[in-house]
Parts: C-alpha cells; structure tokens; sequence
C-alpha cells in the first residue's frame, strides 16, 4: 500500500494544511513547502527551524495536529499542575483554550495560517516542547521530534488496528500513523503514556528502543478537585459512563460503544445508566443527530437512561451516581488497545469519589481494584448478572468509597509529580 509522502500546494488557512506541510517536510527533509493564499496564489515558504530553548520560556504545548480537542483534558490538568509550581507554560495553537482554562498558560498563541503556525514554533523561547499525541496526529508528533529532538511526546492510544483497516476508517493521511509512532518510538528522548510498563515493555521490543524512555503519566488526580462522599441509600443502583461518545454505527470489533449502548439497554432493566458528555461532544451530538439516533431516542423514552451534557473537569456532576464504569462486555478485537492501558475518566471518577466498575480484561485497572479494594470486577459472562451482583455488594459499598477516599490521595500529580518535565 502506497500512501502520499508529499503535497505540492498546502492550503494556507486549515488545520488540514498544517498537517500536510508536517508530512512533507518529515518525508522530503527539506524546510520548505508551496502554500496556497486565500486568493489561491502559490508561493514557496521557507521553515527556518531555530531552536529558542531557555529555561525561562518554560513548556510549550501543542496539542494534536495543533488543535485542541473539544473532550480532551490532559494538557490543562498537567498545565493547572505546572501553574501551582510556578512553572511558566505557552500553548500553540489555531484554537484558544475556554474560558475556564485560558489563564493556566503564561502565554497563549493562536496562529490564523499554516505559515504564522510555523513562524510561531521556530520563535517562541521554550524550555521543551510538549506534544499531545493522538490518532491521525502521530506524524506532526514525529516532524517535532525530527526538528527539535528534545521534543516530549504524550501518547494518546495505539494498537488500535492493522493499516489497512485504518486506511479504510479514517482515510490515507491518518496512514502516516505508522510511519509517525516509529520514529517517535525509536528516536523521542521521552514518552508519556497511560499504558503501564506490560505494555510499553512491548513496544520497546518492537521498534527496538530504551524502555527508559517510555514513563507512566496517565491522567491523574487534582486534589483540589476532590468531591466528599455523599449518601447515595436510593431504591436503584445508579451507573455513569464519562464519555467522548463515537457512534454506535461505527465497527463495534474497534469502538466499544455499540456493545456498551446494548448492555446499557438491557441492563437499564435493573440500574439507572446515564452517559454524561461534554459540552463539545454534546453540541456534537446534536449537529449529526442522525448517528446518535438510536442513543437520543432511548434517552428521550427510556425513564432510566439519561445523555447528559456535562462540563469540563466537572467531577461534581458525578458524585451522585454509585458507580463509574469503562465498558460492560468487550468486543475489542486487539485488546492491547486497552488492556494495559489507565484511561482519562479513571482519574475523573476517583475525583467524583466514585467505585468503578471494571471488566476482568481491563488489566492495569483490574490489578487496582483488586490491590486497593477501590470497585468491583466482572467478567464478560457476568454482565447480565450484574444488577444482582451489585446488590450484593451494597452492605460493602461505604468501605468502598473510604477506600477510593483513600486511593485517590497518592494518585495525584501533588503525590506522583511529572517525572521527564518537572
């Protein structure tokens, strides 16, 4: 399978275009690329790649493809973490931080052009670059390591599928994928990650790399975030899903949401189950109304299941549910995809004060619940069983919530700190 190394014209106004020029000058090795103006005039731009570094300038984010997204929250949690050190930060990119988050950066710079873009990254004073890597976002994580080898890397997931069946999902550009990983793989000085060291202890023998450079930072506590427990003696057991909610028409052997939007209507029999969202993905939700019919009609006539629309590192909107949970049977095909993995909503739960609920194949996080007693395990042939299981842990429940009480306090990035960057 061949795929496009090279574009002849980027499209100076889309995010698109950055991502395009990244590709080009990664494969070819030359700074410069032909860029398009709105007046569709062609022109050829130089990158001057200098290399600001000074301890003054601080950590400059950039999140993926140098665009924010709207159901991701890692950087502000580490930048909110950065801020009570006294640790200066800048983000880069084409959209700003809301409003809650904005003032957590020293500096925030917001490009209108692919150009400006470029000329911003070869002149902002930075201590490191700091790089929220992502699916379809991997090859401009691996152009900054190219460009500016003390680039820090924060992957997101991988292990998702084989090429070609990311090919035919997300289309030839995110194919650079591949090419991305391996070179940050085997060349980034330094790698986050929320895969436990079972999991990059793998990658490192793949790609034939310091397991060194791999360093567990999954999305941790912030203790000022922490909700107190609250009595929760209802009639009925009531679950939350803390999602970023793709639709159930995609395939359910890589997205989970189909399998967990069937067990969530059979199991609403029994438990009250909501999906809480945020704003972004709601107003998502509502724009392509008819991919989420199916989960909009059942929210509308089913009495115990709610879409609800949260907000941003909320956990206060949680605390009044018993449980928190990730999936309920698992029809993954690679299970390495979340295996070893601690996903963001873990960190959110625990602030909310939540158990959570956690399927057998989940390892890493079924390893915590079983060393710190912080929720309850299951099985994939135990899901139907669950409403009669959860009851039966009900006289248990308070101790439960003591323990994530308890948990919670050393998984915090005041306890762990940020190893790499701090």
């Amino acid at each position: 399978m061949t795929i496009r190394k090279e574009f002849p014209a980027i499209t100076n106004h889309s995010a698109q275009g950055l991502l395009e020029a990244a590709i080009t000058m990664f494969y070819t090795g030359y700074n410069r690329f032909q860029v398009l103006d709105e007046q569709n005039k062609s022109e050829k731009y130089n990158f001057e790649a200098h290399n600001f570094s000074s301890d003054e300038g601080g950590i400059l984010f950039i999140p993926p493809n140098g665009t924010l997204k709207n159901f991701d929250f890692s950087i502000f949690r580490i930048a909110a973490y950065l801020k009570k050190n006294n640790i200066k930060t800048a983000i880069l990119s084409f959209e700003p931080p809301s409003a809650k988050f904005y003032n957590l950066f020293t500096r925030v710079y917001t490009p209108r052009t692919v150009t400006e873009f470029f000329d911003l990254l070869s002149t902002i004073k930075r201590s490191r670059i700091f790089y929220r890597g992502w699916m379809h976002a991997y090859i401009f994580g691996a152009f900054l390591v190219k460009t500016y080898s003390d680039t820090i890397i924060n992957i997101k997931d991988w292990n998702f599928c084989d090429q070609e069946r990311y090919r035919f999902l997300f289309g030839e550009l995110s194919c650079h994928d591949f090419a991305g990983i391996d070179y940050i793989f085997r060349r980034a000085e330094v790698i986050f990650s929320h895969y436990t060291a079972e999991e990059t202890n793998k990658w490192a023998e793949e790609y034939i790399c310091n397991p060194q450079k791999f360093i567990f930072l999954p999305e941790l506590c912030d203790e000022s975030s922490f909700c107190e427990p609250v009595d929760n003696s209802t009639d009925i057991i009531s679950l939350v899903w803390a999602t970023s909610l793709p639709p159930t028409c995609f395939p359910e052997d890589m997205f989970p949401t189909r399998t967990i939007f069937s067990d969530t209507r059979l199991l609403s029999k029994e438990l009250q189950i909501d999906y809480i969202v945020s704003e972004g993905v709601y107003e998502k939700i509502l724009r392509e109304k008819k991919q989420y019919l199916d989960i909009l009609y059942e929210s509308q006539f089913n009495p115990y299941f709610n879409l609800i629309k949260g907000g941003a590192l909320s956990p206060h909107l949680l605390r009044n549910y018993h449980y928190g949970f990730f999936m309920f049977s698992d029809s993954i095909i690679d299970l390495r995809l979340i295996k070893y993995a601690i996903p963001s909503k873990f960190a959110f739960y625990m602030e909310a004060g939540l158990p959570i609920l956690v399927n057998e194949k989940n390892k890493s996080m079924a390893e915590l619940v079983t060393e710190y007693g912080i929720g309850i395990l299951f099985s994939d042939g135990e899901v139907a069983q669950l409403p009669y299981k959860l009851r039966n842990y009900m006289p248990d429940y308070r101790e439960m919530i003591m323990n994530v009480c308890s948990f919670r306090k050393g998984f915090t990035y005041q306890a762990l700190g940020i190893p790499g960057l701090v």
